[in-house]
């Protein structure tokens, strides 16, 4: 069992994501998440177990809601990533930079991988513009 806290580097809330989900995150987006999993673990005071960690994962990435429409506005690439899962599926991975915002990474998992690149940059556009109004992690995540 793995145990992870506020003190927590980024491995530590890699290793559940590479054991459950099957892949590992780009470094920089492993810096990012761990930002994440930090805010639930000092919201919580407690130790965040590897299955809240995937949902966490799963949530900030793969279910983000908003609209992707951005046509006013420049969408800059600035980082492309693929595994292949476990389950032979595509993993992508993208960062984003939209207009003068900090870069912002998206992710998806699907069968094809086409669509897991389209998936991942809604992904990415969708948490940039989330950012500012998004509810605090340990709100969304039971741990």
């Amino acid at each position: 069992m793995i145990r992870v806290n506020s003190q927590s580097g980024k491995g530590g809330a890699t290793y559940p994501i590479e054991r459950r989900l099957g892949f590992t995150p780009p470094r920089r987006m492993q810096i990012e998440f761990s930002h994440a999993v930090q805010k639930v673990a000092d919201a919580s005071g407690a130790e965040v177990s590897g299955d809240a960690i995937c949902a966490l994962f799963k949530r900030e990435y793969f279910e983000v809601e908003g609209p992707a429409s951005r046509a006013d506005v420049a969408i800059e690439v600035t980082s492309f990533e693929t595994a292949a899962t476990a389950k032979g599926e595509t993993a992508v991975f993208i960062g984003c930079r939209i207009g003068d915002q900090a870069m912002r990474f998206g992710g998806a998992v699907h069968a094809t991988a086409t669509q897991a690149v389209a998936d991942a940059i809604v992904s990415a556009v969708n948490r940039a513009r989330w950012a500012g109004r998004k509810k605090v992690e340990s709100e969304a995540v039971a741990v």
